[in-house]
């Protein structure tokens, strides 16, 4: 009976020990193998900002010559931060363009949204009423960006903002 007392003993300290050289092993295995990485959790992307935007269309040179910067209580639409619309906004002047109202400049809108599908549902609504030629605008989309430009803008000046606007992350 203790000799069998005794063998369990021995087999208990042998699979113990066994364990932990495994785990030790492998481990130290892990150390000295440089093409072993550890999972890392993916950093988000950052963001598009709507200034961003206005921000690259100046650098190309575009003559941007006023902005309109929303809040929920300013926003026309009454959209802003609603649930499914953009949570930002901002218009602006085209200094090409003949301003005759500094409250509602001529040039372009830059909305951006919290999701591509809510981006493709304002997208989608918008274009609905193009056929109207008194509302055709050109309309880019951007990662979560809608840019809305008026359509005094000519095609020639259109691409140079689709540029500036390709160019972004």
């Amino acid at each position: 009976m203790r000799s069998a007392a005794r063998y369990l003993v021995i087999i208990a300290l042998l699979v113990a020990t066994t364990g932990c050289s495994q785990k030790a092993a492998v481990t130290q295995q892990a150390a000295n193998n440089p093409t072993t990485t550890t999972k890392q959790a993916a950093k988000p992307a950052e963001t598009l900002k709507a200034a961003q935007v206005i921000d690259a269309f100046k650098k190309t040179g575009i003559p941007i010559t006023q902005t309109i910067v929303y809040t929920e209580a300013t926003d026309t639409n009454k959209l802003l931060g609603r649930p499914g619309q953009y949570i930002e906004k901002i218009n602006w002047a085209d200094g090409r363009i003949e301003q005759s109202d500094k409250a509602n400049p001529v040039g372009g809108t830059v909305e951006i949204f919290t999701s591509e599908q809510d981006r493709a549902k304002r997208y989608s609504y918008i274009k609905q009423f193009m056929d109207n030629p008194m509302l055709v605008q050109y309309m880019y989309e951007h990662g979560l960006a809608l840019v809305r430009l008026d359509k005094d803008i000519t095609p020639t000046q259109a691409k140079q903002y689709k540029t500036a606007l390709d160019a972004l992350p």
